[in-house]
């Protein structure tokens, strides 16, 4: 009879199946973390950037009420109330409140001084956001504002909307 020690076949196998496993799960794990961690970074940056276009069309219509203006609702909103609707630059305040031409262009990131900024700048960066803000009418004192952010991940497209309801405040 044979007293040799040592592994079998079988078990060899089982132990590299078991170290594979220990080794790729927690692989596996932190590659699903990383992904998580830049979708919420997208989606974070989405939902500000739709809560800025609605904020954008509420200082338009200030803006419009405050210059004494009895079309509080038109000016530069006008561009907003067609099917295509319109874009917005908080940066860039002589050309705002632009109309879209079929689909809206991509936001644009501009950095500086350890600043970055989101508008519509030629000399700036294209981001992966397309922001669209339209709106519709609801009554004589009152506009529904949609602004809606696309962007593509690998998994599939995205979108965030922000509605509001505006109205004629004096």
């Amino acid at each position: 009879m044979s007293n040799e020690r040592g592994f079998t076949l079988i078990e060899s196998i089982v132990a590299i199946f078991i170290l594979l496993i220990a080794i790729v799960m927690p692989m596996a794990v932190v590659a699903r973390a990383l992904f998580a961690a830049n979708y919420a970074q997208d989606q974070i940056t989405a939902v500000y950037l739709a809560q800025e276009g609605v904020e954008l069309v509420r200082n338009t219509r200030d803006n419009n009420v405050l210059s004494g203006s009895a079309l509080w609702d038109q000016g530069d909103l006008s561009n907003c109330y067609g099917a295509s609707g319109c874009y917005v630059d908080a940066v860039h305040s002589s050309n705002m409140v632009n109309v879209c031409s079929g689909t809206c262009p991509y936001v644009q990131e501009g950095v500086g001084g350890g600043i970055s900024w989101y508008g519509n700048n030629s000399d700036w960066g294209n981001t992966k956001y397309i922001r669209t803000i339209k709106l519709s009418k609801i009554s004589d004192y009152e506009i529904k504002v949609n602004s809606t952010v696309t962007w593509a991940t690998r998994a599939a497209p995205r979108t965030v909307l922000v509605e509001d309801v505006i109205t004629n405040w004096p």
